[in-house]
């Protein structure tokens, strides 16, 4: 049994650590903290125990003081193999993780930590400043607003050395007063970063004189030095960044959009992973689809419409070498690659990615009298490909395998996603589920991956849509990039 004190980085899920990551995917019982990113909680669990130990001043959840804290790492340690307490930033730096591991060793309760990027260190480099640099300044001070310490404060200014703040926003007009009584001219530059990594992130640079009055959201961090001038940004978007500086909200599962975000972010956009709707297997699908399986040889065709639907009938099946003499049909290029993936080459893959393509494949092959065909499909899956193939002859079975489900937005990332640039549509599921919940006056443009997601959005009155060449996420990825550059 082992208790992980794991550090979650400044925010952004790409920048957790991989063995992080791991242990997240994993883990049996989850502590987490205030300022964990929403989209984190796609790596986690949905068997796990989560519990909300986040500290705010003021206010907090019945566990966020430390000592309770101290006491659920003791009592879930010893009950459970894996257990994450889960930290903003690095476990031990300002984040009382020592105090949490001494706790556990007391009860000698095995403990790891696994240490995370601190904002002390990432806030200034996402600002463009290098805390240290040579001729400039030769070493940083790291120190918390909360409590300032004024003789590590003259030795700082003393040495020239550059100074890193955390936790300093409500107290920014006393440290602004006693950086200036340990010597530090009034017109000293300060940077104020603020939200870094997200896509809320705010970089200021302003004089130490101004900064007790400027204004400023938390979590934030100040830089102060001569450093924060060198301004060490990217200086122009160029071509192979079309989309550099422009938030797009991604509206499908985090775990199902990665090619997507991955594409997007290649392109130089922040990406918000925002989903929208959830999919998951029917229920008692293994027994609702043991009638079709215990029968596979009666049929002549398999045809899947989307990835889920082979990955949840594959997943189903004893061996796939049961589907030998069956011919398998895949719309879209995304259905062809997981059936790949599978051992599976299709037969048919239309040139294009809709079921009127299948149709108008199947109409060129002989009579489809007597031959039967399965479709494993959404829950929610029209019937025109079925009722096509009837009027062509065939004996058609459909097996709902999968369920498209809606998934309320945290309201934090509902606050985000009307900030965004650009909402990605994947599908009719997606377009419904955000009218229902953030209306279409925060669409901003809406990018659609076909045909009949344009039509859903055209059912809401959306007009400002921009719609992929080809049902992939390439061409959705590419006619963004294509709007901006």
């Amino acid at each position: 049994m082992t208790v992980y004190l794991v550090g979650a980085g400044p925010g952004d899920p790409d920048l957790l650590s991989l063995k992080a990551y791991n242990l997240l995917r994993d883990a049996e019982v989850i502590l987490y903290d205030r300022l964990i990113d929403d989209r984190v909680f796609d790596f986690f669990p949905k068997t796990a125990v989560l519990i909300d130990v986040g500290k705010v001043k003021g206010v907090g959840s019945k566990y966020s003081e430390q000592e309770n804290i101290n006491k659920l790492l003791v009592r879930y340690g010893k009950k459970y193999s894996t257990v994450v307490r889960l930290k903003g930033g690095d476990p031990f730096l300002f984040g009382r993780g020592g105090e949490e591991a001494l706790a556990l060793r007391e009860e000698k309760i095995d403990f790891e930590v696994i240490p995370g990027i601190s904002s002390s260190l990432s806030a200034p480099l996402f600002a463009g400043i290098p805390v240290t640099h040579r001729g400039t300044a030769r070493g940083v001070v790291i120190m918390t607003g909360h409590e300032i310490d004024e003789t590590a404060l003259t030795h700082a200014v003393k040495t020239s050395m550059t100074i890193v703040i955390l936790m300093g926003v409500a107290n920014k007009k006393e440290l602004c007063a006693k950086l200036q009584a340990a010597g530090l001219p009034a017109d000293t530059e300060v940077a104020v970063c603020a939200n870094s990594s997200l896509i809320t992130e705010v970089n200021q640079r302003l004089r130490l004189a101004d900064l007790g009055d400027a204004e400023v959201e938390s979590p934030a961090v100040f830089v102060v030095g001569d450093v924060v001038g060198l301004n060490l940004t990217r200086l122009v978007p160029n071509a192979d960044k079309p989309l550099y500086g422009k938030v797009v909200a991604v509206t499908r599962a985090r775990r199902q959009s990665e090619g997507l975000i991955a594409m997007l972010q290649r392109k130089g956009a922040k990406v918000l992973c925002a989903p929208l709707i959830e999919i998951v297997p029917v229920e008692n699908l293994q027994e609702k689809l043991r009638v079709y399986i215990d029968k596979l040889s009666d049929y002549g065709w398999l045809v899947f419409t989307s990835s889920n639907a082979v990955e949840y009938f594959l997943a189903c099946l004893p061996d796939v070498r049961v589907l030998n003499g069956i011919k398998v049909v895949a719309v879209g290029a995304e259905t062809a690659r997981v059936l790949r993936a599978k051992g599976i080459v299709p037969d048919l893959l239309p040139a294009e990615f809709s079921g009127g393509a299948i149709l108008k494949e199947f109409a060129k092959l002989p009579s489809g009298t007597g031959q039967k065909v399965l479709m494993p499909r959404s829950k929610i899956a029209k019937n025109t490909l079925k009722k096509g193939l009837l009027d062509l002859g065939y004996a058609v079975d459909v097996a709902d395998v999968y369920d498209t489900i809606e998934s309320p937005l945290p309201a934090s990332a509902a606050d985000m996603i009307k900030k965004a640039d650009v909402v990605t549509f994947t599908s009719p599921s997606t377009v419904h589920s955000f009218m229902r919940q953030l209306g279409k006056e925060h669409s901003g443009i809406a990018a659609s991956i076909g045909i009949e997601t344009t039509k859903a959005l055209q059912s809401y009155g959306v007009e400002n849509y921009i719609q992929a060449v080809k049902p992939t996420m390439a061409d959705l990825t590419d006619v963004i990039s294509r709007h901006f550059f």
